[in-house]
């Protein structure tokens, strides 16, 4: 089936459920446009694909040899997002969210596919309780840095969590936010079940964060003995701490992690493990520091600043095949990435912003045996765009 029909379907399911329960306030959409224009300096990449879709890092050399240092730019508007929350009833709710983002394609127009970002319902027990079952944000690492890469948003450069479908229940006693998730260990785009089945048991994930007026300060983490292989298991997960903190019109945020095997659990940080290397599965760190500061009522200035680092590089494998250099499904293959961030968004309506921003990374990748070029890149990204809030 293709996936516009599967769009339209879905539209016309919210049409219906409007006009069946036309009394009450059923369906909520929400969403925004995101166009905008993209410079780099020399190669990026988006998840280890050599493209500016949603940049990750500064492009592997061995991958981008032939255009490496080469300026490129594109238009983009896959970032752009549209989602609704149905609800009949006070206690339950149920939302998706869809955006239009393909790593593997590097400046489509047309070509762009809906791709299922959430699907969760919610039921809230009391006030003070509530449950949360289906696809949904890891519960560990729960703060967003200030950015307009929305997709991109510091992964594999000091931020880890990601999508999971899972079985969450949520507390609120007081100051404290307790959170307890079991959920799928990884995901498996594949035909066939493998490890992702077969290994039977669930992350297990928690959080704690404790809530004043303008601050908060928290942990969370996530574990598992992750399936390998038909006989090796491998003890994966990540520990973060987070804080945030707002004085006027200064917004601070920051997040710091440990990890271990973070890329197989579908977060997104650098380590990877396999049968071939379970034995000496690196460990990585990474943080991020992003603050942002509102100029009157219709302009704000954000910086921002990341990384993430791998502990044991001889651990780490290529990302590449050194046949025809194509992605390897081996993790990142990243040893180190570094990133800066400045920029800035002007209101020109309600709802609508112009916005700038420009990045720059430092990126070191490892390289398979007998590679002769320097596994260091760097890069600058130069991006202006408006959003359009629905």
């Amino acid at each position: 089936m293709k996936q516009s029909t599967v769009l339209r379907g879905l539209m016309a399911s919210a049409c219906i459920g409007i006009w069946a329960h036309a009394d009450t306030p059923l369906l909520k959409w929400h969403g925004f446009v995101l166009p905008y224009y993209s410079l780099a300096t020399s190669g990026v990449e988006t998840f280890s694909n050599p493209n500016e879709g949603a940049v990750t890092a500064a492009a592997n050399p061995v991958m981008q040899a032939a255009n490496l240092g080469a300026a490129r730019s594109s238009f983009q508007v896959a970032q752009s997002r549209l989602g609704f929350t149905v609800s009949p009833s006070a206690e339950l709710s149920a939302l998706m969210e869809l955006d239009f983002i393909d790593f593997t394609k590097s400046s489509p127009t047309t070509q762009a596919n809906p791709r299922l970002r959430r699907a969760v319902l919610t039921y809230s027990a009391s006030a003070d309780f509530k449950i949360q079952f289906g696809q949904d944000w890891d519960i560990t690492s729960p703060l967003i840095p200030f950015t307009y890469n929305f997709v991109g948003h510091f992964f594999e450069a000091g931020d880890i969590g990601f999508m999971r479908h899972q079985l969450v229940g949520m507390w609120t006693s007081g100051h404290w936010e307790s959170v307890v998730a079991i959920g799928l260990p990884q995901a498996n785009a594949s035909f066939a079940e493998g490890n992702t089945e077969l290994s039977i048991v669930p992350t297990l994930a928690v959080r704690e964060t404790y809530k004043a007026e303008n601050w908060q300060a928290g942990f969370s983490a996530l574990v598992t003995p992750l399936r390998v292989s038909a006989t090796e298991r491998v003890v994966s997960g990540a520990l973060t701490a987070f804080t945030s903190v707002t004085s006027g019109a200064v917004e601070f945020r920051s997040e710091a992690y440990l990890g271990r095997n973070t890329q197989n659990l579908g977060m997104l940080g650098l380590t990877f493990c396999n049968a071939t290397n379970s034995t000496s599965c690196p460990q990585e760190a990474g943080m991020y520091v992003s603050a942002k500061k509102k100029m009157g009522v219709t302009s704000v200035f954000a910086s921002v600043g990341g990384a993430a680092v791998i502990s044991d590089v001889s651990s780490v494998l290529p990302s590449y095949k050194t046949t025809d250099f194509t992605l390897n499904g081996t993790g990142s293959g990243i040893e180190s990435n570094w990133t800066a961030h400045l920029g800035g968004d002007y209101k020109i309506a309600e709802g609508a912003v112009l916005w700038g921003e420009v990045s720059y990374w430092n990126t070191r990748h490892h390289l398979a045996a007998g590679a002769t070029v320097d596994p260091n890149a760097t890069a600058l990204v130069f991006q202006i765009g408006s959003q359009v809030s629905l």
